[in-house]
């Protein structure tokens, strides 16, 4: 399978509860299939965030038991801030 890592989608707390961060989420994997080919899509969640647990299984992203590691050169972000 042809397998696309879908990043980080984050909302503003006030617009929490919307539906936006799973509107975007569905817009993305539908993107990855069209234009890519992804048969696949996986993502990292934080252990104890269930709402992004809650929003990735709603849109048929599951847990699979792998761990993902990154190397990142902060360097390359230009001053901007990485999340762990």
């Amino acid at each position: 399978p042809n397998a696309m890592q879908w990043g980080q989608i984050a909302t503003a707390t006030a617009y929490h509860g919307k539906g936006i961060a799973r509107w975007l989420g569905a817009l993305s994997i539908v993107h990855a299939f069209e234009n890519f080919g992804a048969s696949e899509v996986y993502t990292g969640i934080r252990e104890g965030n269930a709402p992004s647990k809650g929003l990735c299984e709603g849109l048929g992203v599951h847990d699979t038991g792998f761990e993902i590691v990154a190397a990142i050169n902060p360097d390359a972000f230009g001053g901007g801030h990485l999340t762990k």
